[in-house]
């Protein structure tokens, strides 16, 4: 028994991931989210979710329960339980760490209401600064950019291309 319970706890951890900032912002451009949105989906983000993949928060007054990192609602993009909902999805699949279908769906949802249709965008990103994420870790000594090397061409103090650290 207690072998089945430590298998579904480590199981349960491995389905989380919560983000960094950098993190985020490098799966989202990787998963195709144009880079000139990029500072607004991750202020979304982080005002929704703090980034974290497994997030369930709800009931709402309405009885409704937002879902994972974008916090998506099961009033109409997602069902529980089974594919359901305008995006077609299972509630569960927008808690794990695979963030391909929960940005599938919240693009739909951008382009139908745009950005105010997260309370969060609205009330923490909308009309102010948004977070920056300007500077990039490259390679696998995470060099950035601000200082060490350039993008696009040679410079910063080691007068390299960020891309080569790649």
């Amino acid at each position: 028994m207690k072998i089945v319970l430590i298998f579904f706890f480590l199981f349960g951890l491995s389905q989380a991931k919560v983000f960094t900032r950098c993190d985020l912002a490098k799966e989202l451009v990787a998963k195709g989210i144009p880079r000139a949105d990029l500072e607004n989906w991750v202020c979304l983000i982080e005002a929704q979710s703090g980034s974290n993949t497994a997030l369930k928060t709800g009931p709402t007054k309405n009885n409704n329960y937002g879902h994972g990192i974008f916090q998506i609602y099961d009033t109409f993009w997602c069902k529980t339980g089974s594919a359901g909902g305008d995006c077609n999805i299972k509630c569960e699949d927008l808690r794990n760490d695979d963030i391909t279908d929960d940005i599938q769906c919240a693009l739909m949802i951008k382009q139908r209401h745009g950005y105010d249709a997260w309370y969060g965008w609205k009330d923490m990103c909308k009309n102010q600064p948004l977070p920056s994420i300007n500077n990039y870790g490259h390679g696998i000594f995470q060099i950035y950019d601000t200082f060490w090397c350039k993008t696009g061409s040679a410079g910063g103090d080691c007068n390299i291309k960020c891309e080569d650290l790649q």
